[in-house]
């Protein structure tokens, strides 16, 4: 830090963000400071008087490198950082509504990982050393992030790593005790357990490959002997959290198995002719076991001037399997290899494809948007402007969707 000292009149400029700006102008002063940190320059200055205008706040590092002393306390060296100029340091000052700039960070230890720089209590610092304490509940410092502080005067704090237990959770491409594939690990995922014991994670968002798309789905994911199901029957997410245990871990490795079910999916084809009128419906896959699957409810489609009214085995005719609302409906029929129905319950033993059967509805609503042209087009522009004026819903018997129509006043 360089001092000057005088008692004329300066201009005072910041260089910070290599853009000159000015602060102040014309300022009497006794004692004016400025101070280089991580190529930044602003400046402190201070009243005839001795008043403090701008307070400063230093941050000091302390090494990961500490011993403990016994008593409570740990000594370590300050931690050496570069700033932009590519000179060592120890420290970064600030004052209220800058960000500290960030610092490299501390190599890890053996079965742990860098978590975060706090602040210490009670520091001594001597002869580069300094001897300090954990609190309680000490505060983590983010870089970065705007600080702004009340300080009335200089201040100094320190800071020390630390370190939690990291571990990663497995997950692998086959079940547990599969013939191949079982260690074979699709990724791996970064957890840190903190203070706690335990942990939650997202599993839902990683998916295994079947090794039989024809038969096999990807269904969830086991963990602790509990299975947990991460995909609806639509192929959609089911977001799904686990709760992983430190005591669950094999040298800091939490291993995590596909579960897969044999599965026939249901089609869904809309019948609208192919004008795009009807609500497509996902395909759905339904979980079999030696008997096939059954599935009690679909999801119905939906069809601007129709009636829903259910699906059915064939575009034309065949048999109903759902009524309006998506209901299996009761009775029962030999489907032949797709399956059957069974009081209420469809039976899934191949692929299928069901087909929408609709009914035109006699009336049907539709809105009428009225538009003006703009009073600020020219009488005779070729190209018009409209500004939307109002609308009114009508109700009319159905006819095919033959588009729009404009009508000039």
């Amino acid at each position: 830090m360089r001092k000057f000292f005088s008692k004329t009149k300066y201009t005072i400029r910041s260089l910070k963000a290599s853009a000159a700006i000015v602060i102040s102008a014309e300022i009497l002063l006794s004692v004016f400071s400025v101070c280089f940190m991580s190529g930044a320059v602003y400046p402190i200055y201070k009243h005839e008087g001795g008043e403090l205008i701008t307070p400063r706040r230093t941050y000091k590092y302390i090494s990961y490198e500490s011993t403990e002393n016994g008593d409570g306390t740990y000594s370590a060296p300050l931690y050496t950082i570069k700033n932009k100029a590519n000179e060592e340091i120890h420290e970064q000052i600030i004052k209220s509504g800058d960000s500290l700039e960030p610092v490299p960070i501390p190599p890890n230890k053996p079965g742990q990982k860098f978590y975060g720089w706090y602040v210490v209590d009670d520091p001594v610092e001597q002869n580069g050393s300094v001897t300090y304490r954990w609190g309680s509940n000490p505060t983590r410092v983010n870089h970065s992030v705007v600080m702004t502080f009340d300080d009335t005067a200089d201040s100094t704090v320190y800071l020390a790593p630390v370190y939690t237990d990291y571990y990663f959770i497995s997950f692998h491409e086959r079940e547990e005790g599969a013939p191949t594939g079982s260690e074979n690990i699709l990724t791996r995922r970064f957890i840190a357990f903190g203070n706690s014991n335990t942990t939650t994670v997202k599993i839902s968002d990683v998916r295994a490959p079947s090794y039989d798309v024809h038969e096999i789905v990807f269904y969830g994911w086991s963990y602790d002997g509990q299975n947990y199901i991460t995909v609806n029957s639509d192929g959609t997410e089911n977001e799904t959290y686990i709760t992983v245990n430190k005591s669950d871990s094999d040298g800091g490795e939490i291993d995590i198995y596909p579960v897969f079910e044999k599965a026939r999916w249901i089609n869904f084809d809309v019948n609208d002719g192919g004008d795009g009128s009807a609500e497509v419906v996902r395909s759905q896959f339904v979980i079999v076991g030696q008997n096939g699957g059954e599935v009690t409810q679909l999801t119905p489609s939906t069809r601007n001037g129709y009636s829903f009214l259910g699906w059915y085995t064939a575009a034309e005719g065949g048999t109903q399997i759902t009524g309006s609302d998506g209901r299996v409906v009761s009775g029962s029929a030999d489907l032949g290899e797709s399956g059957r129905l069974e009081n209420g319950k469809y039976i899934i033993n191949n692929n299928t494809t069901l087909y929408a059967h609709w009914q035109a509805n006699q009336r049907s609503a539709y809105t009428v948007i009225y538009w003006k042209q703009k009073v600020s087009d020219s009488k005779n522009a070729s190209v018009k402007t409209y500004d939307y004026d109002s609308s009114e819903t009508r109700t009319d018997n159905t006819f095919k969707n033959l588009g729009s129509t404009s009508f000039n006043n």
